[in-house]
This record gives C-alpha cells, structure tokens and sequence, in this order.
C-alpha cells in the first residue's frame, strides 16, 4: 500500500494539488482516526459556512469489511477498535453545501456476518469472514 499512496500523492502534485493540503498516514490507529475525521469535519464546515466550493478526494488503500456499509479494518490489538466507519462520516459530510466529495476505497470488502459482530463489540475475534 505505501506504494500506491505514494503513486497518489504524485498524481496529486502533478495536478496542481499542494502538500500542505494533503494528509498521509500510514499504518493510521482507530483514535488517530477519530481525530483526522473530525479535522476533515471543521474543513468541511468551513467551506460550507464560508461558502467556498471545495473538493474532498479521500483515498483509502487496505483491508475493509462490509456490515450495512463500508468499514476500514486496521492493525488494533483492541478488537472493539479493528473497523472503522468512515463511511458513516463520509455521508454526513456529503450534506454540507459548496462540497464535493470523491472516494477511492481501494481495497476488499468482505461481507461480515451478524455472527461474527462480536469482534466489532470487543467481545471476539473474527474467525472468517464471507
């Protein structure tokens, strides 16, 4: 995957798109997460309220799952911290007027089962996935 973002950002500077307005995390945490989703939501709301049309291109390359939408699985020990909902963000992002958002999800989405919903709450380990 390092490759590939590092492929996007090129492609990202060869289209005009400035460093300082890119954020790049590798190997990123679920609180690390929590915090860049509620960054990327003041950002969101600045260009709503300053009525600024903005592009929001998000980029995620890496393990995923499907249980009613779309979750990042990431390298936690903790199992209640292994997926992430960024898509449930994403949506209500999508609402802010003067925005525009692309996402490349690049990765697979395995559906997970109700069954296997404990490794969610933190109460197992996903066994398999289907």
């Amino acid at each position: 995957m390092r490759g590939d973002a590092e492929r996007v950002q090129q492609l990202f500077k060869r289209i005009g798109i400035k460093s300082e307005d890119t954020t790049i995390k590798f190997d990123i945490k679920h609180i690390d997460l929590e915090t860049l989703v509620t960054e990327l939501r003041l950002k969101y709301l600045a260009a709503h309220k300053d009525n600024v049309n903005t592009l929001f291109f998000i980029w995620y390359g890496g393990h995923g799952v499907l249980h009613y939408y779309s979750q990042m699985v990431l390298n936690e020990k903790d199992p209640g911290n292994r997926y992430f909902p960024l898509e449930l963000y994403l949506n209500e992002y999508s609402k802010f007027k003067n925005t525009y958002t692309f996402v490349c999800q690049d990765s697979c989405r395995s559906r997970l089962l109700d069954e296997d919903l404990d490794a969610i709450r933190g109460k197992g380990d996903v066994v398999c996935t289907k």
